[in-house]
């Protein structure tokens, strides 16, 4: 929930008007509010925001069970070069342009600092950021 419905379910908790809650600011709108106000639009987002929230189920995040660490490692590639070339094979059916491989290249040994691939602390999230780079490119949408 907004931080501005959050407020105005507040002051209704607190025992407001639905329009002293729903006042925001000094605009020129608020101050003729209770003048002119045939329906108030903010409570109807705050009520519709609000049932959008209690009728959500949420889906806790949690990453893909996927080790692509060990992947890489079966596979035995230790260098970036490597790596493309296997996620290329693994991930894709369609080739690669020269071009959209060296962007790839460049992309790991940029995440990693180096053109060696060892295990480390942030391995595992350079080789998601790079899996996302290849889910992105027009090869894998045809395949």
């Amino acid at each position: 929930m907004s931080a501005t419905d959050s407020r105005v379910g507040q002051r209704l908790a607190e025992g407001m008007g639905i329009t002293e809650a729903t006042k925001e600011g000094d605009a020129e709108s608020n101050m003729m509010v209770e003048r002119d106000e045939d329906y108030n639009t903010r409570y109807g987002g705050y009520k519709g925001n609000l049932l959008a929230w209690e009728r959500t189920r949420i889906i806790p995040r949690a990453p893909a069970t996927v080790d692509l660490t060990s992947m890489i490692a079966a596979a035995r590639a230790d260098t970036v070069d490597k790596v493309v070339d296997h996620f290329i094979r693994r991930f894709l059916s369609v080739a690669v342009e020269d071009k959209d491989r060296a962007v790839m290249v460049d992309f790991l040994r940029g995440k990693l600092g180096t053109s060696s691939v060892t295990p480390s602390r942030t391995l595992e999230q350079s080789l998601r950021e790079l899996l996302s780079v290849v889910w992105s490119l027009p090869a894998y949408q045809l395949g």
